[in-house]
């Protein structure tokens, strides 16, 4: 992976993740061969948020993908594929049996070191 790139767009007024971007471009290349990229880029409008036992849930979104194939070795150019889906939740289950912990590792690149544990990310409008 070459470049790896997320952002997450959050409400002023009540703290929720509303729209979250990521982007990934990655470099593959046999031995022998020329280079062939693959950027793909996710954009998702999330929406419809109620309350779960006690947590605020989205229900409710549309994600589009863009993927896209490119490189001195194709000969058509760039290869471009999108992808779009609205999507809904109808269930929610906490504490599914079976599930460990394992299941929800984060990417080794978000994993960070902070010093203090009690951070506060909520904006000043809502402490």
């Amino acid at each position: 992976m070459i470049k790896h790139v997320a952002f997450g767009y959050f409400s002023q007024r009540n703290g929720l993740l509303v729209h979250l971007e990521d982007s990934y471009l990655t470099r593959i290349q046999s031995p022998g061969t020329r280079p062939t990229y693959w950027e793909t880029t996710m954009s998702t409008k999330i929406e419809d948020y109620r309350m779960v036992d006690g947590v605020m849930i989205a229900h409710a979104g549309h994600s589009t993908v863009i993927i896209t194939r490119f490189g001195d070795n194709l000969k058509a150019g760039p290869a471009i594929t999108r992808l779009e889906e609205s999507w809904t939740i109808d269930d929610v289950a906490f504490n599914v049996p079976g599930l460990s912990m394992d299941c929800f590792i984060p990417p080794k690149e978000l994993h960070k070191d902070y010093p203090q544990e009690d951070l506060d990310w909520r904006s000043p409008l809502h402490r």
